[in-house]
């Protein structure tokens, strides 16, 4: 009787244990409450170094590890009810959210900002149906004759799906506005992600995006078409709102966004030591011409990428060995004034320098 009650309490324990295993490595689903609702906010960093990761592999039951991502700003989301923003009540029928981007768009012989970004978030599916910013004062709404679907619900490992976006407004003596957008989706892994955040299961969407912009000045009498073609990446965990890392891909280069907690050591960081090496950038300040320098030969090739503060690759090279000063000049690296962080690695060590470039 005493065994029958141990194999028992053996068979309960094995059955608890595959449950248990089971539901670690299951793949995740995604609903619309796992997506923003308005009242929601999130915190963002931007990351650097994603260029010595492989954002691209994917795969069943999958770890991506962007552990060694490094922040270099924040940003924080709210989401707000639609009408509670300026001129919300235009999306009236088409929008249950909104957020507000600060960012201006520079437009030349134009004045855009204060823009809100607009979206909804339904049981089926979550849209970006448009925004509105101020042009030059006057409120400009650019609603989508048809929405851009970012994801369809409920969302599984193999689902795929497209959208054709886009919208278009002319205004008296400014100019005229047409975007058209087609985006094709598909959830191409499912696994375990790891940031300087934590780790989380996931779903990964990967996003191929062809962009058509189109802006007329009238008083330019000009115009600017702009054709992109970008590749989204994103994963998805539950009941976080965004994805808890989004890799654009682009001309521009590569961008990395990830969920974070707060941090008070951001930009300004200047990690100068590795072990038995110290790396300089000098002058710093410049004013375009600058040297990066080891006072010990660092061993093997030097891998360089010099960032912007928004995250992007404005310039990179290859060293050999062997290489301990390295000179650089405005003409070659086309670095604009304003703010930098260069990405040196050798071997297994990494150093951030930050270089402030002057007019």
């Amino acid at each position: 009787m005493k065994k029958i009650s141990i194999l028992k309490n053996l068979t309960t324990l094995l059955i608890s244990l595959c449950f248990s295993i089971g539901s670690i490595t299951a793949q995740i689903t995604i609903k619309s409450s796992d997506l923003p609702s308005k009242n929601d906010t999130v915190r963002l960093s931007t990351g650097l170094n994603v260029d010595f990761i492989d954002y691209t592999e994917t795969g069943e039951n999958f770890t991506w590890d962007f552990s060694g991502l490094f922040p270099i700003k924040q940003t924080v989301d709210t989401f707000l009810n639609y009408l509670n923003t300026p001129f919300g009540f235009l999306f009236w029928g088409t929008a249950n959210i909104a957020k507000h981007q600060p960012t201006a768009i520079p437009v030349p012989g134009l004045s855009i900002s204060n823009i809100y970004d607009y979206y909804k978030n339904s049981g089926s599916s979550y849209k970006y149906v448009g925004y509105i910013a101020m042009l030059n004062g006057i409120p400009l709404p650019l609603k989508y004759s048809s929405p851009d679907v970012l994801y369809k619900f409920p969302l599984n490992y193999t689902n795929s799906d497209s959208s054709s976006s886009g919208t278009s407004i002319g205004i008296t003596n400014l100019g005229y506005f047409q975007i058209q957008r087609h985006r094709k989706n598909i959830v191409d892994g499912w696994g375990t992600l790891i940031t300087p955040y934590g780790s989380f299961e996931v779903l990964r969407v990967k996003s191929q995006v062809t962009e058509f912009d189109s802006i007329y000045i009238d008083s330019l009498n000009t115009g600017i078409p702009i054709n992109r073609n970008y590749t989204e990446y994103k994963w998805l965990g539950k009941n976080m709102k965004e994805p808890l890392l989004e890799v654009v891909s682009s001309y521009f280069g590569v961008v990395a966004t990830y969920i974070d907690s707060a941090r008070n050591t951001l930009i300004g960081i200047d990690k100068h030591k590795t072990p038995n090496t110290t790396v300089r950038v000098y002058p710093n300040p410049s004013k375009g011409n600058f040297y990066l320098s080891f006072d010990k030969l660092p061993a093997g090739k030097l891998a360089l990428k010099i960032f912007s503060t928004g995250g992007k690759t404005v310039f990179s090279k290859d060293f050999p060995s062997g290489s301990k000063t390295m000179f650089f000049s405005i003409n070659n690296t086309k670095l604009k004034p304003g703010n930098y962080f260069l990405n040196i690695r050798w071997q297994n060590h990494l150093t951030i320098k930050k270089l402030m470039i002057m007019r």
